[in-house]
């Protein structure tokens, strides 16, 4: 297993990734135009050679964003997504003091995730995502300060 960063050749492997884990999935052009502002970046986890799961931030000292957080279907509950999650919080310690992010009202195992990595629900955000065929889900807003 190995985490690495991603960079703009990612791209179409991050689509792909993102295709298959979410229901709504960004393009890789829409990850092309994210990963050209400096402030947007992340990392990616391998296994076996296989990119399995990314999780992709906004920085901007001393704040930060989870702007999308994913693993494949089929590597979930390794806990593969919190050693992601808990590499970009170990990378950006020193920089970053509060982290914001929105997570689907009916993503229990994210929540838990966040919560049991810090994360307090700050808000929520009415029918912030749709879901298919076209149902409306709140987002949980939540946020993690560090110190």
């Amino acid at each position: 297993m190995n985490i690495r960063p991603f960079t703009i050749y990612d791209a179409s492997i991050l689509a792909e990734i993102h295709a298959q884990s979410m229901d709504t999935a960004w393009s890789e052009q829409e990850f092309l135009t994210l990963l050209q502002t400096p402030t947007h970046g992340g990392w990616m986890i391998i296994i076996d050679d296989q990119a399995v799961g990314f999780i992709m931030v906004s920085l901007l000292p001393p704040d930060a964003e989870v702007l999308t957080f994913c693993v494949l279907p089929k590597w979930r509950k390794q806990q593969i997504g919190q050693k992601l999650l808990q590499h970009f919080l170990t990378s950006c310690r020193h920089q970053i003091h509060n982290i914001f992010l929105e997570v689907a009202e009916t993503n229990q195992p994210a929540i838990n995730l966040y919560v049991k990595c810090g994360f307090k629900q700050i808000g929520v955000r009415k029918n912030y995502y749709y879901s298919s065929p076209n149902t409306p889900i709140n987002a949980v807003v939540m946020r993690l300060y560090k110190k």
